[in-house]
């Protein structure tokens, strides 16, 4: 403990952080757009996005820390930044030539230290149970009063996957592995010196020969998190196209994502099906209604109750159909009923609309642009959208079509 003490001084002392390399897409970037989202623009709520997904910590001590991981200590020299929707990703590369990982979640990644906790836990678990390669953790912590002012995952750097049919293929055999052990609890996975202070059910010798781990609350970042929509399509078939002979650039490129889409999900579905036969069989035999009602749960924080009443309502009418043995708990009256209906259907108006235009724009609930794009482009098809639909919809009111639009037409 005291020489790792000491070799911890002596890197704070000499990691000459300011000048270091910090990369992102190739190019140099200080350390402020080190904190800032980089990876994108949004056309709704641009400035609440980017505050949400603004994350500020102390680069020296990560430094500090990422120096000594991995059993070599070597110096920082280089910071290449990746970005996703919850979390920063720093590869870090040692003067040495080694490199590792430093992950940072957001605070719209979930919960406080139930997210890197789990995380931990579950590549542990992962790491000893199975044959699934995930990344050694090499140091990490939930408490965002250490030096580095977050938590924190300090990893291996793990092999990628090069092309999308292989990442594919890779996950139906990574999830049937992973599906073919039953816990006995829902939550998330923990190591049992972290699960003290919380709520945990320990795993027994047939699941944890180590008996250090045990099922803990879930992180689920829908719990207590304003949730990102999840989306489930039930149309699985592949396009025998794309034509592109005959459509403009923009038909072209909207073709090829709907053909990349049905091709990636035809792949998954028949990997699953060679891989994992149960994970399969579930997805083909679940009623809809089961479906609906477990996507939409999910969903309430960012759809609103509408569409979770409207399954509710569907599986009450079908409970005898379902095969319950018991009347159904719960009823409406023809009061509610009238109203959900009104509700439901402006819902569905407002719906189609929304995904109708997020399949154009390219993008998701929030607007999300890639840094590839151009966005003041988008923000232009989006105008361009909003103002044939008021040319179309003729005795539709302009401000009743500015409700129902995703994103700010300026």
């Amino acid at each position: 403990m005291l020489t790792s003490l000491r070799i911890f001084r002596k890197l704070r002392r000499s990691q000459p952080v300011a000048h270091m390399s910090i990369m992102c897409r190739g190019k140099p970037i200080n350390r402020k757009n080190l904190f800032k989202y980089t990876n994108g623009r949004f056309l709704a709520n641009e400035e609440h996005q980017l505050a949400r997904h603004y994350r500020k910590f102390n680069l020296d001590a990560l430094c500090d820390i990422a120096a000594s991981a991995g059993g070599n200590t070597s110096r920082i020299a280089a910071i290449e930044k990746f970005e996703g929707g919850f979390s920063k990703a720093l590869l870090m590369t040692k003067e040495d030539g080694s490199e590792l990982v430093a992950k940072i979640p957001l605070h719209i990644a979930g919960q406080a230290i139930l997210t890197t906790a789990s995380e931990v836990g579950t590549l542990e678990y992962i790491r000893r149970y199975t044959s699934i390669p995930v990344p050694r953790v090499f140091s990490w912590s939930t408490d965002e009063s250490n030096p580095v002012g977050a938590e924190y995952i300090i990893m291996e750097k793990a092999p990628g996957v090069s092309e999308k049919l292989d990442l594919i293929e890779l996950l139906a055999q990574l999830e049937g592995q992973l599906s073919a052990i039953s816990f006995p609890a829902y939550g998330g996975l923990y190591l049992r010196a972290v699960a003290d202070r919380l709520r945990h059910h320990d795993l027994d010798a047939s699941l944890d020969e180590q008996q250090s781990l045990c099922i803990g609350p879930s992180p689920d970042r829908s719990i207590g998190v304003d949730a990102v929509a999840g989306t489930f399509s039930e149309d699985d078939s592949i396009d025998n196209g794309p034509h592109f002979d005959t459509l403009d650039e923009d038909e072209k490129a909207l073709a090829r994502r709907r053909y990349e889409q049905a091709l990636g999900a035809k792949a998954y579905e028949i990997r699953t099906f060679l891989d994992n036969r149960p994970a399969h069989n579930a997805m083909a035999d679940a009623p809809r209604l089961f479906r609906d009602l477990f996507i939409r749960a999910g969903e309430v924080s960012t759809t609103g109750i509408t569409p979770l009443r409207e399954s509710l309502l569907e599986m009450s009418q079908h409970w005898s159909d379902l095969g319950f043995p018991s009347d159904c708990p719960y009823a409406f009256s023809p009061e509610e009923l009238a109203a959900h209906r009104r509700d439901f259907a402006n819902y569905e108006e407002r719906d189609c609309i929304r995904r109708s235009v997020k399949e154009v724009l390219g993008t998701d609930d929030e607007g999300w642009i890639a840094p590839q794009r151009d966005f003041e482009v988008m923000r232009g098809v989006n105008k361009e959208l909003f103002e044939t639909c008021i040319e179309q919809w003729e005795g539709v009111p302009e401000d009743d079509v500015r409700r129902m639009w995703p994103f700010p037409v300026e």
